[in-house]
């Protein structure tokens, strides 16, 4: 019996030692365990927070490239506007009756097949009108002002025929020409 009980001892020691390592050893994993729980979440808590940062970033930059492609679009309209300006000085430059309205050469070409009583009208004005400093441009533009769109007639009977032939082109009305009458020198040539 004692040699029983002596067993029993010693196998309640070796239960007791192999528990005591089982628990130390569970202990040991549990802790291992936290820690691995506890650095996760660190490591979570990092990216959301890496995200957050991210995604401002990401807003930041779509706020800026917006801002961008508003800058180019203005650009680019600022550029296709001044090109069009640039067009239409070339266009003045070459046509020398633009100032005075649309399609007056070919009221101009009217003029010349038509017969007059006078010598043919002259005008407008303006076309024959040569500066050499352009300092003085705003100032005769000024004084001289509507005279310059003015044709001239020699015979009061072809006042009439050429302020028809305005109104009928519409010139008149948009642009408003007067008809200037030379009684002098009605023979000179203008």
């Amino acid at each position: 019996m004692q040699k029983l009980e002596d067993r029993m001892m010693v196998e309640k020691a070796k239960i007791a030692e192999f528990s005591q390592s089982k628990q130390e050893e569970l202990n040991q994993r549990l802790q291992q365990a936290t820690h691995d729980v506890q650095t996760a979440e660190a490591n979570l808590k990092q990216a959301e927070a890496l995200l957050v940062e991210k995604k401002n970033e990401s807003s930041a930059l779509r706020a800026q490239g917006d801002e961008t492609e508003r800058d180019i679009a203005m650009t680019r309209n600022s550029v296709k506007g001044l090109q069009e300006q640039i067009q239409r000085c070339i266009e003045q430059q070459n046509n020398s009756l633009a100032p005075y309205g649309r399609d007056l050469k070919s009221v101009l070409e009217r003029i010349g097949r038509m017969s007059w009583h006078g010598q043919k009208p002259l005008g407008p004005l303006g076309v024959y009108v040569k500066m050499k400093e352009r300092v003085w441009a705003d100032l005769l533009r000024i004084i001289l002002g509507s005279h310059m769109s003015s044709f001239a007639v020699t015979d009061i009977r072809d006042l009439h025929v050429l302020k028809k032939l305005l109104q009928e082109s519409g010139k008149w009305v948009v642009y408003p020409f007067s008809i200037l009458l030379l009684t002098s020198g009605a023979n000179d040539d203008p």
